[in-house]
């Protein structure tokens, strides 16, 4: 079966009114969780930019990472009385209903028909939900990180994508974290299509630009950031920051010499087909190497996190481990599709368009996650990896449905299946909502 049709299967929501009543759907969802499930609770991030938000109107400078989203929340507090509270639970809903548009908006612009086996792997895991139903900068960011990096690659390979600039100038006001994500990834898709064999274009060149020119806001005397800099300088990063010109020079090295290696090894324009057909060959020990690489990583960061991070389990390894189900089981998923996916790859003259856009948005967001991990231990915050795993779900969603796929042409009944995948899910709603009943803070 072809990479499309595994990502295809199961089509819906193929007409514009079925998609605005799907995101409709989940957006009531979103205020049904805040208004019957009290959801957000404990300390959350809601409260936090509310109390941004007031400490600017009393003239505190406050560092802030999301300008555009604090000054959107006060125009809205002002513009309709009401507190920021208030203002920011209906910014959370509207923000999922304009985050499931997106997200079918991306899907399709790929040339994959939205499927339910691919919704049904996102929903799976937390790292989905918990940024999604959450009114902050970072709801933002992953949709501009998303729809840019797409509309990057649709720009590179000539087929529009104009909207890339517009929504790099919007990232670069919206959430410093996201717009350096959507940096490195847009990078990386210039040094791709140069492994890949594409001569140099104008359009590469374009894009080089548009990155170097958004760093402007940040160089503005009292710009937006000047503020966050200055935080992250002195409390957040000084040791990493420290050690930044031997992080970045030994960045650079290992990246010139593993591109020398791929162009020596895989020589000619069928390089990723090349390797493709190395890795199928070897298909169970690069699973099992996916699985290995992605526990050691956990379990790395489970290290790393303070005690605080645990304590909505209440000490319970087992309490724990079931409200991960979902995240074990998409995990899984991505993996058997990745490897079903490369078998596919094998059998075509040249892999689909859509499976490189993804194979090289996920290796970017993998490498910046992984050295997010090292720089933790330097840092003030220690939970940076997790941070590229919200963004790196809604790239990996389309592999995972397609291991989903896969794993339901194998179990039977097919209704056993689906209720195993309708009950990890709403695990993970849970462990977002975390109702007292279940889970402390």
């Amino acid at each position: 079966m072809e990479m499309r049709e595994r990502l295809g299967s199961s089509a819906l929501l193929s007409g514009a009114g079925a998609r605005m009543g799907f995101a409709f759907l989940l957006a009531l969802l979103a205020l049904a969780l805040r208004r019957a499930a009290g959801y957000p609770r404990c300390q959350n991030d809601e409260l936090n930019w509310s109390a941004i938000a007031r400490q600017i109107d009393q003239g505190v400078d406050w560092p802030v990472s999301g300008p555009a989203f604090v000054h959107t929340l006060r125009a809205v507090a002002l513009q309709t009385q009401a507190t920021y509270p208030q203002a920011l639970e209906w910014m959370g809903v509207a923000g999922v209903f304009v985050a499931v548009q997106v997200l079918l908006w991306g899907y399709r612009r790929m040339g994959l028909r939205t499927s339910a086996s691919t919704w049904a792997a996102l929903a799976l895991t937390s790292y989905f939900w918990a940024p999604l139903l959450e009114a902050r900068p970072q709801q933002w960011g992953q949709l501009l990180v998303f729809a840019g990096a797409l509309s990057c690659w649709l720009w590179l390979r000539g087929q529009g994508g104009w909207a890339f600039f517009a929504l790099l100038a919007m990232a670069a006001f919206t959430h410093i974290l996201s717009h350096f994500i959507l940096l490195y990834i847009c990078a990386f898709l210039v040094l791709a299509s140069r492994v890949e064999g594409r001569p140099w274009s104008r359009r590469s060149a374009a894009v080089l630009a548009a990155l170097v020119a958004s760093l402007g806001p940040y160089a503005w005397p009292g710009g937006p950031y000047q503020r966050m800099l200055v935080d992250l300088r002195d409390n957040h990063l000084p040791q990493l920051l420290a050690l930044a010109p031997y992080w970045v020079a030994a960045s650079l090295s290992a990246g010139a010499i593993l591109t020398m290696l791929w162009r020596r090894r895989y020589p000619g324009p069928a390089r990723l087909r090349t390797a493709a057909r190395q890795l199928r060959r070897h298909g169970r020990a690069a699973g099992l190497g996916l699985m290995s690489g992605a526990c050691v990583a956990l379990a790395v960061q489970a290290w790393l996190l303070p005690p605080a991070a645990w304590q909505p389990y209440g000490g319970s390894v087992w309490r724990f481990a079931l409200f991960q189900g979902g995240n074990v089981l998409f995990m899984a998923l991505f993996i058997a599709g990745s490897v079903q996916l490369l078998r596919d790859a094998q059998r075509r003259a040249q892999a689909p368009p859509a499976w490189s856009f993804l194979a090289q948005a996920l290796a970017a967001v993998a490498s910046m996650a992984v050295a997010a991990l090292a720089g933790s231990f330097w840092a003030l915050d220690t939970n940076w990896f997790l941070r590229l795993v919200n963004y790196g779900v809604l790239f990996a969603a389309p592999v995972a449905g397609v291991g989903l796929v896969r794993a339901l042409q194998w179990l039977r009944p097919a209704w056993a299946a689906w209720t195993g995948v309708g009950l990890a899910t709403i695990v993970s709603v849970l462990s977002v909502v975390r109702p007292p009943a279940l889970l402390g803070c």
